[in-house]
């Protein structure tokens, strides 16, 4: 799949505070926005900010060719309790916000328009960090397209299995979006070195 960056012309404000909207590139930081005080229940682990609820904001066209392909967001982190939604229609939760996720977004565009994509985190409920955590949409996002049929990112795993020659064996692994039958070669500049598909080893 062919993989975009996707962390310019965002629009970030504190929930309740449109008024103060500003643009931004991610990856941002939006605790640095809210108030510290000595008392805050986040405590000396993230700084004594107040933590909150904070709204990413972004408007993408879709081009009419898009509308055969696979469109999906990448999002390296967001802090935390995650909702994506596109045009109003929420896609996707993830209260967790450490760990990488993907959204497929194509069935929500409309092509030939423009859209709106909106992220909501929410990190009001405080104390959930033993650190300083961050907030909001902290690192980036990238925008992942191809056929419809394809391999999932993250969808090969190489294994050796034998190394010493003329005895190689190598496994390839695959996890892809349907049940079309994946060949693979092992080629050595122009010269296929080995072949296989069908559950086949290598």
């Amino acid at each position: 799949m062919k993989r975009e960056e996707f962390n310019r012309g965002w629009i970030f404000y504190c929930e309740g505070q449109a008024a103060d909207a500003r643009e931004v590139e991610l990856p941002h930081d939006a605790m640095l926005y809210e108030r510290r005080r000595k008392d805050a229940p986040s405590g000396n682990g993230c700084a004594f900010f107040e933590g909150g609820t904070y709204v990413y904001e972004k408007r993408w066209y879709a081009d009419m060719f898009r509308r055969e392909q696979c469109i999906i967001l990448e999002f390296g982190g967001v802090y935390r309790d995650a909702v994506v939604s596109v045009n109003g229609e929420t896609v996707c939760k993830r209260p967790y916000g450490y760990s990488l996720f993907r959204v497929e977004i194509g069935p929500y565009l409309k092509f030939g328009e423009e859209n709106l994509i909106r992220v909501v985190a929410d990190n009001s409920r405080q104390p959930n960090s033993r650190w300083y955590s961050g907030s909001g949409i902290y690192r980036e996002v990238f925008l992942l397209s191809g056929e419809r049929s394809h391999i999932l990112p993250d969808g090969i795993r190489v294994t050796t299995l034998e190394l010493y020659p003329p005895s190689v064996k190598v496994e390839v692994r695959t996890r892809n979006c349907a049940d079309d039958e994946i060949r693979m070669e092992i080629l050595d500049g122009e010269r296929v070195l080995a072949e296989a598909g069908g559950g086949e080893q290598i």
